[in-house]
């Protein structure tokens, strides 16, 4: 399992709110995808779900996550902030 957040996302592209020195690299889907296929690992399932003060342990900006959640609602997954692969060795 693996999680990370959206490059894409709509938050990111307003507020570059994954930038450096948060974060040393981000990736959208597709790169994700790349990657493991490169490694030889297969994506069985994706979630995409809205930044939230559980996966945000230290945040200062606690504040803004009932934000967030709303503007997540109405978003395609390839908006979404955060996403979680599940992906397994191919033999």
């Amino acid at each position: 399992v693996i999680t990370t957040p959206n490059r894409f996302s709509l938050l990111n592209r307003m507020f570059r709110a994954y930038e450096k020195p948060a974060h040393l690299s981000l990736f959208s889907r597709e790169e994700l995808r790349d990657i493991l296929k490169r490694e030889g690992f297969e994506a069985e399932k994706w979630s995409f779900f809205p930044y939230t003060e559980e996966s945000s342990e230290g945040s200062t900006h606690k504040w803004f996550y009932p934000v967030r959640k709303a503007m997540n609602l109405g978003l395609p997954n390839g908006l979404r902030e955060q996403m979680a692969v599940v992906a397994r060795k191919v033999k």
